[in-house]
């Protein structure tokens, strides 16, 4: 009888640990995140932009607190869906409609490397197919989720036009950039 009270207080404590790891979890880990209500989960769009003519897109469900889907989270999503490092710190401004991306050096982008093992579904032949990819997906998934916003792309804090992708440059938001690489508008 002894050891089955043991072993019947030795599973509730464990639930009770297990019950406090949950709480704890349920906390956001960026200072910027803490709001007071709930997460809610919003439907969005996700986008894989290969040209004018062709594209891929994905249902998915944003995490959101306070209702709003971050920039961070669709990159998130398009890493997941992927399998390419979509990894970016992100500045908006609201008054001026405008949204910036810096590229950090984890990503795909940085680098120009496929991921190991590849998805079948996107397969690339070089670093500037991989890179022209990338940057409009995440533009066509910024505008079709976030609104109308400009979205102006830097990489790891400097100009963009580093990677010399056509006229791709930091002054210009990339949604207005003429060029042939640029997809979205």
């Amino acid at each position: 009888m002894k050891k089955y009270i043991a072993v019947l207080l030795a599973a509730l404590l464990l639930i009770s640990l297990s019950a406090c790891a949950e709480e704890k979890n349920e906390e956001p880990t960026d200072k910027h995140e803490i709001h007071t209500e709930d997460p809610e989960r919003i439907t969005g769009m996700i986008y894989g932009v290969f040209s004018d003519d062709y594209s891929k897109n994905l249902s998915t469900e944003f995490s959101a607190h306070g209702g709003v889907v971050t920039v961070e989270r669709i990159a998130a999503g398009l890493t997941g869906w992927t399998g390419l490092k979509f990894r970016v710190s992100v500045s908006t401004d609201e008054e001026n409609k405008k949204i910036t991306v810096d590229w950090l050096e984890e990503s795909s982008l940085y680098s120009g490397t496929m991921p190991d093992p590849q998805h079948e579904e996107f397969v690339f032949k070089d670093e500037t197919e991989i890179r022209v990819f990338m940057l409009n997906s995440l533009c066509q998934s910024i505008m079709n989720n976030l609104g109308d916003y400009d979205v102006y792309y830097t990489l790891c804090g400097e100009d963009i036009s580093s990677l010399g992708l056509d006229s791709i440059t930091s002054e210009t938001p990339f949604n207005k950039t003429e060029s042939e690489i640029v997809y979205v508008k």
